[in-house]
């Protein structure tokens, strides 16, 4: 066989042996693919996704507040909250002047009364992460954040709830006792909190969500306590993204401007 022969042959099986390889490596990718179970990560990257570097930063509502007991309405309060994402709520109850104010940052609250400090919670703020603080940090920060708060990412499930498809993160069926956090599928936004304790369940429901600059809200949210009502909170006259004052949100701030004794 010539050199010249021998060479087109070699290229030839050169050829083939690419071409199976190429076809090799696209059956194990798509062997890989079809085995891979859609989870709860994944359902949080597509959330990211849609609303990382979107969401708006700042929001401002008036809440109005309806406490009940045993079924009866047990009293109504306002309140005026301000959200500074990723990781600060500030509430001043009733009447602003009166300095009632409530500050909750990523990990603490701090009650002011009449501008004097009260007391100070530590672990209070999964509301304002859940509220769209999120969409702020990595993906890798989320996860451990809801790890902490006890949702497992290895668990998901697809159901209808209300008359809408819903993806839920924390567990992989219905009537499961773990936490969990419910997604509008279409929107992608939080329809619902499921959280247990040690003998109670608490479900939040929220509602009437509205589209603002990049983000949803929702305005109204009822809370149960092993399927009692216990609270109602309305939300009206939203605005996001307005002009704010950092020092607002700074407990220090209100600390160095506390009144005189």
């Amino acid at each position: 066989m010539s050199d010249h022969k021998a060479n087109a042959v070699l290229n030839s099986h050169g050829g083939l042996q690419k071409v199976s390889l190429c076809f090799l490596a696209l059956v194990l990718l798509f062997s890989f693919r079809s085995d891979h179970r859609f989870d709860g990560r994944d359902l949080l990257r597509q959330i990211y996704s849609r609303y990382h570097g979107k969401w708006y930063h700042n929001l401002q509502y008036t809440q109005d507040v309806n406490f009940f007991k045993k079924g009866k309405n047990n009293g109504t309060q306002r309140w005026f909250e301000r959200i500074l994402f990723p990781a600060v709520l500030r509430i001043d109850y009733v009447d602003p002047r009166k300095r009632n104010i409530d500050i909750i940052t990523r990990d603490t609250m701090w009650e002011f009364r009449k501008g004097l400090l009260r007391n100070v919670i530590p672990g209070m703020g999964d509301g304002v992460f859940l509220s769209g603080g999120l969409y702020f940090y990595t993906l890798e920060e989320d996860e451990r954040k809801l790890k902490d708060m006890g949702i497992n990412l290895d668990k998901f499930f697809k159901t209808n709830w209300k008359n809408r498809p819903v993806y839920v993160l924390g567990a992989d069926r219905e009537n499961s006792r773990e936490n969990q956090i419910w997604f509008d599928a279409n929107n992608l936004y939080i329809v619902r909190l499921l959280n247990f304790f040690d003998s109670s369940r608490q479900d939040q429901i929220l509602e009437g969500h509205v589209h603002l600059n990049g983000g949803w809200n929702e305005t109204r949210t009822s809370i149960y306590v092993n399927d009692t009502l216990v609270l109602v909170q309305t939300n009206s006259d939203l605005v996001s993204d307005a002009p704010v004052n950092p020092a607002d949100f700074d407990p220090g701030q209100i600390l160095a401007n506390k009144p005189a004794q």
